[in-house]
This record gives structure tokens, C-alpha cells and sequence, in this order.
């Protein structure tokens, strides 16, 4: 009886996995991510209309993190950089720190995830007759896509389209908006 009891214990366990596995659907054979051209960095997307399929291609260059205090404003984000490298210059003052140069790295990754270029000094491209996407130039000039976007539905800077349909914007009218705007704020 004891045995009995037993076995039975034992195979519920191994049914119920077994209805689990005839559930859950199998896995999808096409990875998207081996679609990735390695030479351009996109992927092509598919969008069924009305049964046809048209192909479109999504950049996918910048592998940024959300922030994690989504409260914060642009200025907050700003301090709150700011005050780790200050924590950090104080903790390499103060002999804490046995790698300033590795701790000084990991502390512009982690930020860099996060999307903040600004304490890092960059390399703006040599070609200021560059065209780059808002991503791209939104890195280059340490601001979000959406203030490219804004500039470009308001006439500030430059906007073309690409071969595939995607606007891009010049560089070097959006410098030049940038330096506008300084001036402008100086004056006032």
C-alpha cells in the first residue's frame, strides 16, 4: 500500500510536466538577431498589411539601458553624473581607491550604458558634411533622438532621406543650431 502511494506521487508530477510541454508553444526556428547584417548593423522588420508583407530595415546601433530614476529631469541627470565623479576624485584623494584609472573606466561604461556621453570626451567625425541618423547625432551632440526630431520639424537643421527611406540629418547644421542657441541664451 505504502508503495502504492508512492508511485503514484512520484508519475503526477511527470504528467503534469508532460501537459505543460504539449502547452507551451515549441520555439521560434527564425532568430531574429542571426538576421543582422554585420556590416550595417539593421535588421530587416516585417510588417504584414493586409496580407502582404513589406520589408523595412531598424537600426539597431545604440544599446542604451533606461534610466533608472525615470523621474528625473535633464538637469538631475546631470548632477547625478557629476556628483559620482566627484565621489570618485574624493575617493582617489582620500588613497581609497588602488585603481584610479580602472575605477575612472568603469564609471564612464556605466554611464555610457545608461546613455550620458558627455563626461567622455568624444571624437566629432572629421566630416562636418556628414549625414547621420538622429540616434547617431543625438550622440554627437550629447542631446535624445527626440530633440533631433524636434529641430529637424522645426527647420533648425538639415534633414535629408536616406536610400532606405530613413531621414537623415547633417552635422554640421546642427552644431550650428547649437552654437545659435548659445548665443542666443548669452544674450538674453
Amino acid at each position: 500500500m505504502c508503495m502504492q502511494r508512492q508511485a503514484r506521487s512520484w508519475s503526477m508530477p511527470v504528467r503534469a510536466l508532460e501537459s505543460l510541454r504539449r502547452r507551451v508553444r515549441p520555439p521560434r526556428q527564425d532568430n531574429p538577431l542571426s538576421r543582422l547584417s554585420p556590416n550595417t548593423g539593421r535588421m530587416p522588420l516585417r510588417l504584414s498589411m493586409s496580407g502582404r508583407t513589406m520589408k523595412k530595415t531598424q537600426r539597431r546601433r545604440w544599446n542604451v539601458k533606461p534610466w533608472p530614476w525615470p523621474g528625473d529631469s535633464r538637469e538631475d541627470k546631470a548632477k547625478r553624473v557629476a556628483l559620482s565623479y566627484r565621489q570618485l576624485a574624493f575617493d582617489i584623494a582620500q588613497g581609497r581607491c588602488d585603481d584610479p584609472a580602472g575605477d575612472l573606466h568603469r564609471l564612464d561604461q556605466r554611464w555610457s550604458s545608461y546613455g550620458v556621453y558627455w563626461p567622455v570626451p568624444n571624437s566629432i567625425p572629421v566630416d562636418l558634411e556628414e549625414w547621420l541618423s538622429a540616434a547617431e547625432l543625438a550622440h554627437y551632440v550629447d542631446r535624445t533622438p527626440a530633440d533631433i526630431y524636434r529641430w529637424a520639424r522645426r527647420g533648425a537643421i538639415e534633414q535629408r532621406t536616406s536610400a532606405d527611406g530613413a531621414p537623415e540629418y547633417l552635422l554640421r547644421s546642427a552644431l550650428e543650431y547649437q552654437r545659435c542657441q548659445r548665443e542666443r541664451r548669452r544674450s538674453n
